[in-house]
């Protein structure tokens, strides 16, 4: 399946900045198993195609849109490759490979879901960002200082119940 969604912002300065994304799915069986795979492009209007030295020194309209996390990457080209496998009826696993297009930083996210009954599912994950520092996943400096936003690798749980 091929989907995509185009948005176009105008500013209040009167700019238009257009985001938008492609994404191709394709469904296979493997053994008695049904794996998904996605290959997908994103195109962030807001972003900048070289980061500064500072995120204080990101463009304005993309700052208001990170604090509202209306966005979350700084950058404007990113690619993505995605696996899903279900291992039993009750447990999938996923795992994805996000590539910034203009300083090839990455990063690469696995999950295991567990959906004991109807109303609540069980996550635990890996995030490993890949980049040097400096790099949207290596780790950007706030404000010129040693504090550092992203680049640590990171376990998760989530517990999601639905009522």
């Amino acid at each position: 399946m091929l989907r995509s969604d185009i948005v176009a912002t105008q500013l209040d300065e009167g700019d238009i900045e257009i985001s938008g994304i492609v994404n191709l799915d394709y469904s296979f069986v493997v053994g008695d198993d049904l794996v998904y795979v996605f290959a997908e492009y994103y195109r962030n209007g807001f972003g900048v195609s070289k980061l500064p030295t500072s995120i204080a020194m990101l463009p304005r309209p993309l700052q208001s849109r990170l604090v509202r996390g209306e966005v979350f990457n700084m950058m404007r080209d990113y690619g993505a490759l995605g696996i899903a496998v279900p291992w039993h009826p009750l447990v999938n696993q996923s795992l994805t490979f996000l590539l910034n297009l203009h300083d090839s930083s990455s990063l690469v996210q696995t999950s295991v879901s567990y959906e004991p009954g109807d109303h609540q599912r069980l996550q635990l994950g890996f995030v490993k960002p890949l980049g040097r520092a400096g790099d949207e996943f290596g780790g950007v400096s706030l404000l010129g200082t040693d504090l550092i936003s992203g680049g640590g690798a990171r376990v998760f749980f989530r517990w999601l119940y639905y009522f």
